[in-house]
């Protein structure tokens, strides 16, 4: 039970003393991807980026491997994969699937790596027939409500994931630290010196604990930042791609387009084609 705490607050001709019992931190989703694919060949794999991804089957032919066993990937069944998961996915026949890729603020806890596997709730049924419907239908993107629809399906979908998602975090004081500066600073020149000095370990010692508690290197883990961002303003603004590029903290759009292809298999110039469908 949260301490109450005495308010008071004056403006204008308004005064009004009481007490606050309770208070929710900030908190948000940010969708970087929300499409339907259809592939004839998948294969992914190796240590996931700082992102959520959800994945929604709409056909049979793709595997979860895992200790060289391999598991289906049911149709009707959603798969929820926190932040720097390790992954391996096959499909070596035609497979569909809608896929979505988030970011999530003001959790209060750091989510356990791990794939999950969530069969829909009624509700969650009926939310995915309207944000990832079937392969013949298309969703109604530039309906007032649709925004509105995808935010309560995420909510939904992390509210039924197990408990295992929270139970067992991994925290370490000197890696928030190292983190929390990449996050407030991560269009600077940082250095794997500067994140070192921050954690308050050598160089070595602090590259040893990205990849322990990542699977990611403090410049590889910065640079998801930066991507992040730049699909952030790719998405949301206007802008032309060399701002992007600057304001996402690469050099210039050809860099961000070469890091860009290499790990999201995309370009900027090409996001904003899918995005015009």
């Amino acid at each position: 039970m949260p301490k109450n705490i005495r308010v008071q607050s004056q403006a204008k001709s308004t005064f009004i003393i009481g007490e606050r019992l309770a208070d929710v931190p900030t908190f948000g989703f940010d969708v970087l991807i929300h499409q339907c694919v259809r592939l004839e060949k998948w294969e992914i794999s190796g240590p996931g980026a700082p992102f959520w991804r959800l994945y929604y089957p709409l056909s049979a032919g793709a595997f979860l491997v895992k200790n060289s066993e391999s598991s289906p990937l049911d149709t009707g069944m959603l798969y929820l994969i926190p932040p720097h998961s390790e992954l391996k996915f096959e499909a070596r026949q035609c497979f569909s699937k809608w896929y979505l890729h988030f970011t999530v603020s003001g959790l209060l806890k750091a989510p356990m790596p791990g794939i999950y596997c969530i069969e829909p709730s009624h509700r969650i049924a009926e939310l995915l027939a309207e944000v990832c419907p079937a392969q013949d239908a298309d969703p109604v993107l530039s309906h007032p409500a649709f925004l509105w629809r995808v935010t309560e399906f995420l909510s939904l979908v992390l509210s039924h994931a197990p408990d295992a998602l929270w139970n067992a975090a991994i925290s370490d004081p000197r890696l928030e630290r190292a983190i929390s500066l990449m996050e407030s600073d991560f269009t600077e020149k940082l250095t794997v010196s500067t994140i070192a000095k921050t954690a308050g370990l050598s160089e070595r010692a602090v590259s040893e604990l990205y990849v322990q508690h990542t699977g990611l290197s403090p410049i590889r883990y910065l640079i998801e930042l930066r991507l992040n961002h730049a699909y952030r303003l790719l998405k949301q603004t206007d802008l032309p791609i060399e701002s992007v590029a600057e304001q996402a903290g690469f050099a210039n759009r050809f860099y961000l387009t070469r890091i860009m292809k290499k790990y999201r298999n995309n370009t900027p110039a090409a996001l904003r084609v899918q995005m015009k469908g």
